[in-house]
């Protein structure tokens, strides 16, 4: 049977009856939504979009409200998701693609990269496809970094991958965004997490990073000092 949610609380997306994890594990999707959404805050509008891992579409719904692309393509391998998003998501191009081959090779404006286990150790697992996605200057990439979920237990090997001692999520990503500068001269401008952090990553030398955190109080995304 599908259901209907309304993504951020604002957006409708209608979700089909799905058996993959794609479909039961949506709990923390509207928060991470929400950072999604901040993290894209201050983007072009009306520019050329890909997304891989489009799952069943709910950052494709904030895409489409948010960046209004001219044009949007939508890479993802499961099945049931693809036929969800061709459904769902109409103005949207959606193709079957993997994301681990094909993300250095697809050309857009603003790429996102909706992987929620990619941490800073992800640029060496997955290093020339990572240089073929800086190698095109894009205006922005954006994806979620995992680290926060287990930092505590990794910090060690997060300590290896940036080449230097850190001791909170701050610190983490303040390096991790100095990495980004050193190795493709992008930096982080935004950070916005729940179960995952949100980064939108555009080209530069690094700055002040703009800090947000989903509240269970207030239930929105808010600054952090």
């Amino acid at each position: 049977m599908n259901r209907n949610i309304m993504v951020c609380g604002k957006w409708p997306l209608t979700l089909d009856e799905g058996n993959t994890g794609f479909f039961q594990h949506l709990h923390n999707a509207q928060k991470n939504a929400q950072c999604f959404e901040r993290a894209l805050q201050g983007l072009p509008t009306g520019r050329t979009v890909v997304e891989h891992y489009g799952g069943v579409g709910v950052g494709s719904t904030v895409i489409q409200h948010v960046l209004r692309p001219k044009s949007h393509v939508i890479y993802e391998i499961d099945d049931q998701c693809i036929e969800q998003l061709r459904r769902h998501i109409p103005r949207a191009t959606v193709r079957y693609g993997n994301a681990n081959t094909l993300m250095g090779e697809i050309r857009a404006d603003i790429l996102v990269l909706d992987h929620p286990y990619h941490t800073v150790r992800s640029h060496e697992s997955l290093g020339r496809q990572w240089n073929a996605v800086f190698a095109q200057k894009p205006l922005a990439v954006v994806w979620p970094d995992g680290s926060a979920r287990r930092f505590h237990l990794h910090r060690g090997l997060y300590d290896v991958a940036l080449g230097c001692a850190v001791t909170t999520e701050r610190e983490y990503l303040e390096a991790y965004s100095e990495l980004l500068w050193k190795r493709w001269g992008y930096a982080i401008r935004v950070a916005a997490g729940h179960s995952y952090t949100y980064l939108q990553v555009t080209e530069g030398a690094p700055s002040v990073i703009e800090f947000h955190r989903w509240s269970p109080v207030t239930r929105t995304v808010e600054r952090v000092p």
